[in-house]
Parts: structure tokens; C-alpha cells; sequence
């Protein structure tokens, strides 16, 4: 998730994160998890992206 976040600050995709919501420029609260479907990020090499991976956290962690 950190690699994911400060890939999308440098993209100004958002300005802020706080546990598992990020906020976007606009100000939006948004689920971090939704922000990463949104915008995935492919884990070099591995074939997965990182939405993909916190997809899976989030429902093993549940």
C-alpha cells in the first residue's frame, strides 16, 4: 500500500492518506482499497497489481 500511495502522490491522484482512506485533491474522502481499483499499479514483475494485493489482504484480514 505505501508503494502504491507514494506512486499516486507523485501523480497527484491524492494529497493525503489516514489508515485505509486517501483524499484526493478535490478534497474527497475516499476507501483506499476503491482508489487502488481505480488506479492500479502493477508490482514489478509479479504480474499482480497492487489493487489486486490489498483485495487480498483486506479479505484475509476480514
Amino acid at each position: 500500500m505505501e508503494d502504491w500511495f507514494k506512486w499516486a502522490r507523485r501523480q497527484r491522484v491524492v494529497i493525503a492518506m489516514s489508515g485505509e482512506v486517501v483524499y484526493t485533491p478535490e478534497g474527497k474522502a475516499v476507501a483506499l482499497a476503491e482508489m487502488m481499483r481505480r488506479f492500479p499499479v502493477e508490482i514489478s514483475g509479479s504480474g499482480w497489481d497492487v489493487g489486486e494485493v490489498v483485495r487480498v489482504v483486506i479479505s484475509i484480514k476480514q
